[in-house]
């Protein structure tokens, strides 16, 4: 309650530095949540996925890949697990966002590979995961994400954030990043990632990336919280397999 009270704040009257650092005992960071609208992450090809229906709006978070036609977000952006539907890709479309909040880009998309429906997202989250494919590439003032090494490795003396749309800001108008994130695996064998990341509606799908001033390195994206555990998919197995053939 008192991070969404401070991201309010932050959102209404414009601040940049959240003056919270949120501490965990487990962690080895402090973690600083910033609005995005003068921080460098501004220009990451990082934007919306919108799906309207019924009059209610459904919003998660994509990121644009080296091709510029490629989207990685979460499975379940146009499923709704409590209802048990799916809306239909033709009503959704993928955004990309100014500092001002205003939509500059716009393109509908086609599903090249979903990780797994409403059955198997029941049972793991290691198939949250989309790949989709604009209509038309984004401008190229949008800077997209690499992908990093085939084997995942949380290196603790590396920094990691994760950046994305979510209702505390501005409701969805402004990119977050929540930094200092600390990911580890499940397991040994899993690819499902933990991380302490601040995250809320509409940050499905947000990357957990590093950045060392010039590249942006997606390592990893957010797939929901649950029983207060914030999960992940890492870009491996199936996913980094699919995404390699696409590239």
């Amino acid at each position: 309650m008192i991070r969404k009270i401070a991201a309010r704040l932050m959102s209404r009257y414009g601040l940049r530095l959240l003056g919270l650092m949120l501490l965990n005992s487990n962690t080895a960071h402090a973690q600083t949540l910033l609005n995005v609208r003068e921080n460098s992450y501004r220009a990451a090809g990082i934007g919306q996925i919108v799906c309207g229906d019924r009059g209610r709006q459904y919003v998660s978070t994509g990121s644009v890949l080296s091709d510029r036609l490629t989207v990685l977000t979460v499975a379940h952006f146009n499923i709704q697990r409590g209802r048990s539907y799916e809306v239909d890709v033709g009503k959704c479309e993928f955004r990309l966002i100014d500092k001002k909040g205003y939509a500059v880009f716009r393109s509908k998309f086609s599903i090249l590979e979903r990780g797994g429906g409403l059955d198997l997202l029941n049972v793991t989250r290691a198939v949250d995961w989309a790949v989709l494919r604009l209509a038309m590439p984004v401008p190229r003032s949008a800077i997209p994400l690499e992908l990093g090494a085939k084997t995942t490795y949380y290196d603790p003396n590396i920094k990691y954030d994760l950046v994305g749309f979510a209702v505390e800001f501005d409701n969805f108008k402004s990119l977050f990043v929540s930094e200092h994130c600390d990911p580890t695996k499940e397991s040994e064998n899993s690819l499902v990632t933990l991380h302490n990341c601040w995250s809320g509606p509409g940050a499905s799908g947000a990357p957990i990336v590093t950045f060392d001033g010039e590249r942006l390195t997606l390592v990893a994206i957010h797939a929901a919280t649950a029983d207060d555990e914030k999960v992940g998919v890492q870009i491996a197995g199936r996913l980094r397999d699919v995404l390699d053939k696409v590239l």
